[in-house]
């Protein structure tokens, strides 16, 4: 006979560290000795790999996809699995590639799916990239629910290793940007930081060169507007990867009586907009789209985000990573003409 417990616990962690519940500690537990899918890996080859417990199959024909997603119809009673789908080049891993000599060859940019199977494994990917490349890698696993703590680094042919992370803005899955220093072969390593692997530790490793990029970043998910009034919102605008450009901050819908001249946008920093609102402007409670458009054609939406992150005495604090860490849903309300300021002073009476 066996027992198994659930139990929650205070998070972020305090001084009086205890058991938790509540109305909100909503679980769903599954015990089967069925079929169960755990992870499913596509390698570009018209076929998904299937990994888990027993499993009627180990390999599927790669559905066609759909809203960006395939949608695997395993024999699992935790199906169907759903993998995003990528323009990437997909690649398995494959052992051996432990050592620099033995790494596995792949072309970048791509996505590799793959396994820290044993203690102390590491897996190498050699690729070739002309001088000035630059890339960014980032490892997936804790977002997908495994086990692995993660250390990424980028070793020359000689095997001197040229850059590493393992914990990205505060983040268990590591994130590295690159440049290479000269022509030639490279290899990125996969290894946990820890130097744990087994069934729980499976990854994804996304390569992608670096692109310029803006973002458009706002403080808060709403905003409050009087009628006959103005409202001023700062929004952090970012420049990465070497972007040079001329970008309008607007607003794509407003509500009846409010407008919003669009802010030209020269350089990265804080730009200001202005919500106005005409002294007739009905009440008003629905949501705002704002948006960065450059002048030729990319555009992108003004996010919220939020998450945050710390740490105080060593003990996390805030929640780093939610499913939905930033969204572009924000919200304005028009209120009412504010009432007339009352002078300052004591009321005297005549």
């Amino acid at each position: 006979d066996y027992v198994l417990q659930v139990a929650a616990f205070k998070f972020p962690a305090n001084s009086t560290s205890s058991f938790s519940s509540g109305a909100d500690h909503v679980y769903r537990l599954t015990l089967t000795n069925g079929p169960y899918l755990r992870n499913a890996m596509a390698g570009g080859d018209g076929h998904v790999s299937l990994v888990g417990w027993n499993l009627k199959q180990k390999t599927l024909p790669t559905p066609k996809p759909t809203n960006g997603k395939i949608r695997i119809n395993a024999d699992a009673v935790n199906g169907p699995f759903s993998l995003p789908v990528s323009g990437l080049l997909q690649k398995i891993e494959q052992e051996p590639n432990d050592t620099n000599a033995t790494a596995q060859n792949i072309t970048v940019p791509a996505i590799v799916s793959g396994q820290v199977a044993r203690a102390g494994d590491i897996d190498r990917f050699a690729f070739i990239v002309k001088k000035g490349a630059r890339y960014h890698f980032d490892l997936e696993s804790f977002r997908l629910s495994f086990l692995l703590d993660g250390r990424l680094s980028i070793e020359n042919a000689a095997g001197k290793e040229l850059a590493n992370n393992d914990d990205s803005n505060k983040k268990r899955d590591p994130q590295l940007t690159w440049t290479a220093p000269a022509d030639g072969r490279y290899c990125i390593v996969v290894r946990s930081l820890l130097r744990k692997g087994g069934n729980e530790h499976y990854y994804r490793l996304h390569i992608r060169p670096l692109k310029p990029a803006f973002s458009g970043i706002a403080p808060a998910p709403h905003f409050t507007v009087h009628a006959s009034a103005s409202s001023e919102v700062k929004i952090s605008i970012k420049y990465t990867n070497g972007y040079k450009g001329k970008l309008q901050l607007r607003a794509k819908s407003l509500p009846k009586g409010v407008t919003a001249s669009p802010v030209e946008v020269a350089k990265a920093g804080e730009a200001k907009f202005v919500l106005k609102a005409a002294k007739d402007a009905p009440p008003a409670n629905l949501p705002l789209a704002l948006e960065l458009a450059e002048t030729k054609k990319a555009i992108t939406p003004i996010q919220c985000e939020l998450t945050s992150s710390g740490v105080v005495n060593g003990v996390p604090q805030g929640f780093p990573d939610f499913i939905i860490p930033a969204s572009p849903q924000l919200w304005l309300t028009v209120l009412p003409p504010k009432p007339p300021e009352k002078p300052k002073g004591k009321d005297k009476k005549e």
